[in-house]
This record gives structure tokens, C-alpha cells and sequence, in this order.
């Protein structure tokens, strides 16, 4: 139906503003605080390498100054520098 084929075609535009927005974030030293998989606080701090998406959501990799990388959505960010 046409409001069914409308709506899957804004969801579609919104996710591809949020990668569009997310790429920009690449090369950028970013911080801010990420739950684990077991609901831990994780504080990260790091550059952003990489953007996918994983099931419709936007996802960044952080690489940290110890070599690891998180992976993160763009609500967890608290900060960007420069």
C-alpha cells in the first residue's frame, strides 16, 4: 500500500542523512560514553576510523589510543575535537 511504500521510503532518507552525517565524523577525535552488551558504562575516548550500518542503525568504529576499537552510535558521542 502507498503510505506503506512512503514510509519506508523516509526511513530510508534518514538513514542515509545519518550515515551522510556520520562520515563527516571520520579522522575526528571524538569522546563520550558507550553501554556494553552487559549494560557496563564504558568511557571511550578516540578517533573516529570507520562508519557502518548494522541493521539500519548508524555505527562508528573508535579507535582509542590503546589500539582498541568500540563500536558506537552517534547518541553516545558527548564530544567532538578537532
Amino acid at each position: 500500500d502507498e503510505s506503506k511504500k512512503i514510509s519506508k521510503s523516509l526511513e530510508s532518507m534518514v538513514s542515509t542523512q545519518e550515515f551522510s552525517s556520520a562520515s563527516t565524523l571520520i579522522g575526528k577525535k571524538v569522546m563520550g560514553t558507550s553501554t556494553t552488551l552487559l549494560g557496563d558504562s564504558v568511557e571511550f575516548n578516540g578517533v573516529v576510523s570507520s562508519v557502518s550500518q548494522i541493521d539500519g542503525n548508524v555505527k562508528m568504529n573508535v579507535t582509542q589510543a590503546d589500539g582498541s576499537v568500540l563500536t558506537v552510535s552517534a547518541n553516545e558521542i558527548s564530544q567532538i575535537m578537532q
